[in-house]
Protein backbone atom coordinates (compact mmCIF):
# COMPACT_ATOMS: atom_id res chain seq x y z
CA UNK A 1 0.00 0.00 0.00
CA UNK A 2 2.81 2.77 0.76
CA UNK A 3 4.50 2.31 -2.72
CA UNK A 4 1.37 2.49 -4.31
CA UNK A 5 0.51 5.62 -2.37
CA UNK A 6 4.41 6.94 -3.12
CA UNK A 7 3.61 6.18 -6.92
CA UNK A 8 -0.09 8.22 -6.68
CA UNK A 9 1.96 11.12 -4.46
CA UNK A 10 4.71 11.10 -7.37
CA UNK A 11 2.07 11.44 -10.50
CA UNK A 12 0.07 13.38 -8.76
CA UNK A 13 2.78 16.37 -7.79
CA UNK A 14 5.54 15.44 -10.85
CA UNK A 15 3.36 14.54 -13.88
CA UNK A 16 -0.45 15.42 -13.44
CA UNK A 17 -1.03 18.86 -15.77
CA UNK A 18 2.84 19.49 -15.93
CA UNK A 19 4.70 20.47 -18.90
CA UNK A 20 7.96 19.77 -17.69
CA UNK A 21 9.72 16.63 -15.71
CA UNK A 22 13.52 16.00 -14.51
CA UNK A 23 15.10 12.70 -15.59
CA UNK A 24 15.43 12.36 -11.71
CA UNK A 25 11.81 12.45 -11.42
CA UNK A 26 11.03 9.88 -14.13
CA UNK A 27 13.53 7.34 -13.43
CA UNK A 28 12.42 7.63 -9.43
CA UNK A 29 8.78 6.31 -10.52
CA UNK A 30 10.21 4.04 -12.81
CA UNK A 31 11.97 2.18 -9.50
CA UNK A 32 9.17 3.00 -7.46
CA UNK A 33 7.01 0.65 -10.20
CA UNK A 34 9.04 -1.71 -10.76
CA UNK A 35 9.76 -2.40 -7.18
CA UNK A 36 6.18 -3.04 -6.82
CA UNK A 37 5.91 -5.00 -10.18
CA UNK A 38 8.75 -7.28 -8.33
CA UNK A 39 5.99 -7.62 -5.08
CA UNK A 40 2.95 -8.07 -7.05
CA UNK A 41 3.54 -8.96 -10.23
CA UNK A 42 1.41 -8.37 -13.21
CA UNK A 43 -1.23 -6.65 -11.46
CA UNK A 44 1.03 -3.64 -11.15
CA UNK A 45 0.62 -2.73 -14.69
CA UNK A 46 -2.87 -3.02 -14.93
CA UNK A 47 -3.33 -1.00 -11.49
CA UNK A 48 -1.33 2.08 -12.67
CA UNK A 49 -2.38 1.83 -16.22
CA UNK A 50 -5.90 2.07 -15.40
CA UNK A 51 -5.63 5.09 -12.37
CA UNK A 52 -2.65 6.47 -14.63
CA UNK A 53 -2.80 6.46 -18.31
CA UNK A 54 -1.17 9.32 -19.44
CA UNK A 55 1.87 7.40 -17.60
CA UNK A 56 2.14 4.65 -19.96
CA UNK A 57 3.26 4.91 -24.13
CA UNK A 58 0.92 3.95 -26.74
CA UNK A 59 2.26 4.92 -30.14
CA UNK A 60 -1.40 6.04 -31.38
CA UNK A 61 -2.03 8.08 -28.30
CA UNK A 62 0.62 9.76 -25.57
CA UNK A 63 1.79 12.39 -23.41
CA UNK A 64 4.82 14.13 -24.18
CA UNK A 65 6.60 16.47 -21.48
CA UNK A 66 9.31 18.42 -21.90
CA UNK A 67 12.35 17.52 -20.25
CA UNK A 68 14.22 19.92 -17.57
CA UNK A 69 17.68 21.48 -18.69
CA UNK A 70 17.14 18.99 -22.03
CA UNK A 71 20.67 20.28 -23.72
CA UNK A 72 22.39 18.44 -20.60
CA UNK A 73 19.97 15.67 -20.72
CA UNK A 74 21.13 15.30 -24.73
CA UNK A 75 24.82 16.02 -23.97
CA UNK A 76 24.82 12.89 -20.93
CA UNK A 77 23.19 10.47 -23.36
CA UNK A 78 25.68 11.38 -26.42
CA UNK A 79 28.63 11.17 -24.10
CA UNK A 80 27.45 7.46 -22.87
CA UNK A 81 26.89 5.98 -26.09
CA UNK A 82 29.90 7.77 -28.24
CA UNK A 83 33.20 8.30 -27.88
CA UNK A 84 35.09 11.78 -28.21
CA UNK A 85 36.17 10.85 -31.63
CA UNK A 86 31.98 10.64 -32.83
CA UNK A 87 32.73 6.51 -32.77
CA UNK A 88 29.65 4.73 -30.92
CA UNK A 89 30.43 2.66 -28.03
CA UNK A 90 30.41 -1.12 -27.35
CA UNK A 91 27.16 -0.35 -26.56
CA UNK A 92 24.33 -3.67 -27.81
CA UNK A 93 21.73 -1.93 -30.02
CA UNK A 94 19.05 -3.67 -31.94
CA UNK A 95 19.16 -4.74 -35.42
CA UNK A 96 17.50 -2.27 -36.57
CA UNK A 97 19.12 0.87 -35.49
CA UNK A 98 22.93 -0.58 -35.84
CA UNK A 99 22.37 -1.25 -39.19
CA UNK A 100 20.48 1.94 -39.89
CA UNK A 101 23.48 4.92 -39.96
CA UNK A 102 21.09 7.69 -40.46
CA UNK A 103 19.13 6.56 -36.88
CA UNK A 104 22.57 6.38 -35.49
CA UNK A 105 23.09 10.04 -36.80
CA UNK A 106 20.13 11.14 -35.81
CA UNK A 107 20.89 10.40 -32.39
CA UNK A 108 24.56 11.92 -32.84
CA UNK A 109 22.84 15.06 -34.16
CA UNK A 110 20.00 15.19 -31.29
CA UNK A 111 19.70 18.32 -29.69
CA UNK A 112 15.83 17.82 -28.10
CA UNK A 113 14.17 15.16 -26.19
CA UNK A 114 10.93 14.62 -24.82
CA UNK A 115 9.32 11.98 -22.29
CA UNK A 116 6.44 10.80 -23.76
CA UNK A 117 5.84 7.64 -20.87
CA UNK A 118 6.50 4.20 -19.86
CA UNK A 119 6.49 0.84 -21.95
CA UNK A 120 6.05 -2.35 -20.36
CA UNK A 121 9.09 -4.93 -20.88
CA UNK A 122 9.27 -8.55 -20.55
CA UNK A 123 12.70 -10.04 -19.75
CA UNK A 124 13.55 -14.17 -19.44
CA UNK A 125 15.66 -14.22 -16.11
CA UNK A 126 17.98 -16.90 -17.73
CA UNK A 127 17.97 -18.29 -21.46
CA UNK A 128 15.69 -21.51 -21.38
CA UNK A 129 14.14 -20.68 -18.72
CA UNK A 130 9.92 -20.03 -18.89
CA UNK A 131 10.02 -17.76 -15.48
CA UNK A 132 10.60 -13.98 -16.73
CA UNK A 133 10.39 -10.65 -14.99
CA UNK A 134 8.67 -7.06 -16.32
CA UNK A 135 9.49 -4.09 -15.61
CA UNK A 136 8.74 -0.25 -17.28
CA UNK A 137 11.04 1.48 -19.42
CA UNK A 138 10.83 5.82 -20.01
CA UNK A 139 10.36 6.11 -23.60
CA UNK A 140 11.47 8.95 -25.33
CA UNK A 141 11.20 11.07 -28.43
CA UNK A 142 14.73 12.41 -29.77
CA UNK A 143 15.14 15.28 -32.11
CA UNK A 144 17.51 16.72 -34.65
CA UNK A 145 17.39 19.36 -37.16
CA UNK A 146 16.42 16.53 -40.15
CA UNK A 147 15.31 13.75 -38.33
CA UNK A 148 13.34 12.54 -35.08
CA UNK A 149 13.45 9.03 -33.67
CA UNK A 150 11.31 7.72 -30.44
CA UNK A 151 13.57 4.65 -28.32
CA UNK A 152 13.77 3.12 -24.74
CA UNK A 153 15.81 0.84 -23.04
CA UNK A 154 15.86 -2.57 -22.42
CA UNK A 155 17.81 -5.10 -20.93
CA UNK A 156 19.32 -7.99 -22.35
CA UNK A 157 19.62 -11.53 -20.28
CA UNK A 158 23.16 -10.45 -19.38
CA UNK A 159 22.10 -7.67 -17.63
CA UNK A 160 23.17 -5.27 -20.56
CA UNK A 161 21.10 -2.05 -21.58
CA UNK A 162 19.82 -2.53 -25.49
CA UNK A 163 19.22 1.02 -27.10
CA UNK A 164 16.03 0.22 -29.31
CA UNK A 165 14.30 2.15 -31.77
CA UNK A 166 10.57 2.24 -31.98
CA UNK A 167 10.01 5.06 -34.71
CA UNK A 168 11.84 6.98 -36.86
CA UNK A 169 11.42 9.73 -39.19
CA UNK A 170 13.08 11.72 -41.78
CA UNK A 171 12.11 15.51 -41.61
CA UNK A 172 11.66 16.54 -44.96
CA UNK A 173 12.59 20.44 -45.68
CA UNK A 174 8.65 21.18 -45.46
CA UNK A 175 8.87 19.89 -42.30
CA UNK A 176 11.76 22.18 -41.12
CA UNK A 177 10.80 25.14 -43.39
CA UNK A 178 7.38 25.05 -44.45
CA UNK A 179 5.78 25.73 -41.07
CA UNK A 180 3.83 28.77 -40.03
CA UNK A 181 3.87 30.04 -43.66
CA UNK A 182 1.03 30.92 -45.51
CA UNK A 183 2.06 29.41 -49.33
CA UNK A 184 2.44 26.16 -47.49
CA UNK A 185 -0.97 23.94 -47.89
CA UNK A 186 0.42 20.45 -46.44
CA UNK A 187 -2.69 19.10 -47.15
CA UNK A 188 -3.38 16.07 -49.58
CA UNK A 189 -6.00 16.09 -52.62
CA UNK A 190 -6.68 12.46 -53.29
CA UNK A 191 -3.38 10.82 -53.05
CA UNK A 192 -1.45 14.32 -54.27
CA UNK A 193 -0.02 16.20 -51.34
CA UNK A 194 -0.10 19.86 -51.93
CA UNK A 195 3.13 21.45 -50.85
CA UNK A 196 3.09 24.96 -51.78
CA UNK A 197 1.48 27.33 -54.27
CA UNK A 198 5.19 29.16 -55.04
CA UNK A 199 7.47 26.16 -54.50
CA UNK A 200 5.67 22.99 -54.89
CA UNK A 201 8.72 20.72 -55.10
CA UNK A 202 10.09 22.58 -51.24
CA UNK A 203 12.03 25.29 -50.06
CA UNK A 204 13.70 26.95 -52.53
CA UNK A 205 16.56 26.99 -50.15
CA UNK A 206 16.44 23.53 -49.17
CA UNK A 207 16.83 23.06 -45.82
CA UNK A 208 18.40 26.36 -45.04
CA UNK A 209 15.16 28.12 -46.11
CA UNK A 210 12.75 29.77 -48.42
CA UNK A 211 13.00 33.24 -49.80
CA UNK A 212 9.46 33.35 -50.53
CA UNK A 213 8.63 32.54 -45.93
CA UNK A 214 5.69 34.00 -45.29
CA UNK A 215 4.67 33.85 -41.49
CA UNK A 216 1.32 34.04 -40.03
CA UNK A 217 0.52 37.22 -37.99
CA UNK A 218 -0.15 35.61 -35.15
CA UNK A 219 -1.12 38.69 -32.88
Amino acid sequence: MELALTIKHKHDTFFLEQEEVSIKQINGLARTINLLCMRQGDFTFTFCKSLYPNLFYNRFEFTTWNIVKPELVVSRLKRKMFHENGELRKIKLNSDIYFNQEVIKMISNSNKIYFLGFLRIYAHYREGYSQKSAYVSPVYSLVSDKSQGTLFASKSLDGKQIIEVLEYKNFTPQDVVCQNCEYFSGKYLGEEYLTCTINPSGPNLGYDGCTDKLLFDRE
